[in-house]
């Protein structure tokens, strides 16, 4: 796994957590459980929108500009809120605490709860972890040029006829 990745990763770890506590603190600051459930579903969220989003990050640093990044950071950051919606009403459906309809009611029911869950995601905290998830893939697409390049230079290395010393 490469170093780039590595860090996507951990940023993934440690982004939604500050969001979650960030709102928590700001908003409506009820107790531990309340974030502990927010910041899990945020991390779920992230890490499965981490997924898709590096392969657009990768296929970004094979190409220059900052462009590209940044838009693979924006379409990752707006993935994980709505996937954060979906992992909430996972979680809410799982445990019994949502509506007991079954059929196209129940499933309609659950739609918008994700669509809720992603908005209010959105409007509290995307307007910063949108940005500064852009930000960080323009930076995390130098890295991975920087490890393409390097894997470059090392294959020429070893297809390079060795020198014989007199």
């Amino acid at each position: 796994m490469s170093r780039a990745r590595l860090l996507l990763h951990l940023a993934a770890l440690v982004l939604p957590v500050l969001a979650a506590g960030a709102l928590m603190l700001s908003v409506f600051f009820k107790g531990a459980d309340e974030f502990f459930l927010l910041a899990g579903v945020a991390v779920v969220a992230a890490q499965l929108a981490v997924l898709p989003g590096w392969w657009l990050l990768d296929r970004s640093a094979r190409r220059r500009g900052w462009i590209r990044p940044a838009l693979a950071g924006l379409a990752m950051a707006l993935l994980t809120h709505l996937l954060s919606g979906v992992v909430m009403e996972l979680w809410v459906t799982l445990s019994g605490a949502g509506p007991e309809r079954a059929g196209l009611a129940g499933l309609y029911l659950r739609l918008q709860g994700v669509l809720l869950v992603a908005g209010l995601s959105c409007a509290f905290v995307g307007w910063a972890t949108a940005p500064a998830v852009m930000l960080l893939c323009v930076l995390l697409q130098r890295r991975r040029r920087a490890e393409l390049a390097g894997a470059a230079d090392l294959h020429r290395l070893a297809d390079a006829p060795a020198e014989v010393a007199p």
